[in-house]
C-alpha cells in the first residue's frame, strides 16, 4: 500500500497496482492486467521485477546492445577498425592482382 502512497507518475502508479491488486483483492494475473490497462506479459513483468525485500523495483534487464560477451571495444570503435580493416583488404586484393599482371581497379 505504501508503494501507491509513493507512486508519483503512471507507470510508477501501474506497477504498484501490479503488485498490490493480486495481493488485496486476489485478483488473477489476467485481472490484474485488464485492471490497469496492460497486457499480461508486461503485467507478469511488473511483477517480477518487485523485490520484495527490499521493497523496490529490481534492475531492468538489459538492451541487446549492452549483452554484448567479452566486448574491448565500444559498437563506434568496431565500426571504426571494420572500415579501417576493409580498406587494407582492397589495397592488398590490388596489389595481389597488380603482382599476377592483371590490374583491376
Amino acid at each position: 500500500m505504501e508503494r501507491l502512497k509513493k507512486a508519483i507518475t503512471a507507470a510508477e502508479l501501474r506497477a504498484a497496482l501490479a503488485i498490490t491488486l493480486p495481493l488485496v483483492l486476489g485478483l488473477r494475473l489476467e485481472q490484474t492486467a485488464l485492471a490497469i490497462g496492460r497486457t499480461i506479459g508486461v503485467t507478469c513483468r511488473m511483477r517480477t521485477r518487485y523485490d520484495s525485500a527490499t521493497g523496490e523495483e529490481k534492475k531492468t534487464t538489459r538492451s541487446k546492445c549492452e549483452l554484448r560477451n567479452r566486448a574491448k571495444a565500444s559498437l563506434k570503435q568496431e565500426v571504426r577498425i571494420l572500415d579501417e580493416a576493409s580498406i587494407l583488404v582492397v589495397q592488398f586484393k590490388n596489389i595481389i592482382i597488380c603482382h599476377c599482371g592483371v590490374f583491376l581497379s
